[in-house]
């Protein structure tokens, strides 16, 4: 791996250096990114980032002057947790092309990914200046003042950000927040308002109008707001938590409590993304971390990412049993109960816990479900929180919501996996 490292520095170091002495591209270059771009992205798509990391450096050497070349490795990068190497990679690319505004955008990225935030405002600034039509680093730049609790600075940020990309209401919404954490409420519904007319259907704008119409007490329209948010992204855990305190201040404890603790497993499956992924990085012959990132895209009802997880514990020989079990859910997820019962059918083993999970959600699938079977499974239930979760689902849809719930809060001390951390990097606010 270390070998590996060191050729692809090298690479990218000659590639740069390249670009920089042949600044005009033909139509040859122009061919040769589309083919490994395409190449980089196919690996990708087939859970394979390492793979990707080439081709993608490749692409970005023929065409370096093509923004998008260089998000695809940034995503390399980030896919693989390897945001030191990202900084190192792109303050190359800043050193040889020092004129191009996105080398110091992304090396600002993956700076800020790293915590070191002074860095990443110098390269975002940096990046700003070179263009200074581009809304994205200044929005940054704001992103990292709010974190820092910079309130001013980062209005004055989103503002210059807003200005440039009326449009975008992603930069609306963040503006939005930063002026209600300021208290400044009434321009922030106005803005958010003024947003909405154009992005009607954005749930970050949602999101914030739902925030503000529940701090001025209107109950009606913030739920209103949090759900239709919800509605588009269902597994964005801070909705859900914000209409927790609107039932709350309705009297519906109970539905209170259902979407807190649907916001707190959100919260955790995105965190535990992040741990998994990592621990996919630094393992990278382990099928393990492959099959439980798999499992949580499972318990999240996520199929193409779960078929991309299984693809690539596939390829590093993931134990059968548990590989069975794990694509017969995903066959189920999508509907294929003839190909889940095929796949059970090939496997002869029978004391293990993922097919017994499996065959539970063929049962249920064929109007067989067994509480019996669930209940047994329920003891010998292996200590995951994906596998718990899983299970408690189970539970529920035979209308066993406290029995469910139990299980939830055994899963909230359950690690991800053997051998996997419980806490990962710092959740980029970038990202």
């Amino acid at each position: 791996m270390r070998a590996r490292k060191g050729r692809l520095a090298s690479l990218v170091v000659c590639l740069f250096a390249s670009a920089c002495a042949s600044p005009e591209r033909g139509g040859n270059a122009s061919a040769a990114h589309a083919a490994l771009r395409q190449a980089a992205v196919a690996a990708l798509d087939a859970g394979d980032p390492q793979a990707a990391l080439e081709p993608a450096v490749r692409a970005l050497a023929a065409e370096p002057r093509q923004r998008e070349a260089y998000a695809l490795v940034s995503r390399i990068y980030s896919e693989l947790g390897r945001d030191a190497e990202a900084v190192e990679f792109f303050a190359v690319g800043t050193r040889n092309l020092p004129r191009l505004p996105h080398g110091w955008f992304y090396k600002g990225f993956h700076e800020f990914r790293l915590g070191r935030w002074e860095d990443a405002l110098a390269s975002f600034a940096r990046a700003a200046a070179l263009d200074p039509r581009d809304a994205q680093a200044r929005f940054r730049r704001g992103l990292i003042h709010q974190a820092m609790g910079n309130f001013e600075q980062a209005l004055a940020e989103l503002r210059e950000a807003y200005r440039l990309a009326p449009a975008d209401p992603i930069v609306a919404a963040r503006l939005a927040r930063v002026l209600r954490i300021v208290g400044r409420y009434d321009e922030a519904e106005r803005l958010t308002r003024e947003a909405l007319e154009r992005n009607a259907e954005s749930p970050d704008l949602l999101y914030a109008l739902g925030q503000l119409r529940l701090r001025a007490g209107d109950l009606d329209e913030a739920e209103r707001a949090l759900r239709r948010a919800i509605a588009r992204v269902p597994d964005w855990y801070e909705p859900h938590h914000e209409l927790a305190r609107v039932l709350q201040r309705r009297g519906d404890a109970a539905q209170a409590r259902r979407e807190e603790r649907l916001a707190a497993r959100l919260r955790a499956a995105r965190e535990g993304r992040e741990v998994l992924r990592q621990a996919a990085a630094e393992r990278p012959r382990d099928p393990y971390p492959w099959l439980l990132l798999a499992e949580l895209a499972l318990a999240q009802a996520r199929p193409a990412e779960a078929r991309r997880w299984l693809s690539q514990a596939r390829k590093l020989q993931a134990p059968a049993a548990r590989l069975a079990a794990d694509e017969a859910e995903l066959a189920l997820l999508q509907g294929e109960v003839e190909r889940a019962a095929a796949l059970l059918a090939g496997v002869h083993e029978d004391a293990h816990p993922h097919l017994d999970l499996a065959r539970a959600a063929l049962d249920a699938a064929n109007g067989r479900a067994s509480l019996e079977r669930l209940e047994a499974l329920a003891r010998m239930a292996p200590e995951e929180r994906t596998f718990l979760w899983r299970l408690a689902d189970a539970f529920e849809g035979l209308g066993q919501s406290e029995r469910a719930q139990e299980l939830l809060q055994r899963a909230e001390a359950a690690p991800w996996g053997e051998g996997i951390r419980e806490t990962g990097g710092m959740a980029s606010a970038l990202d």
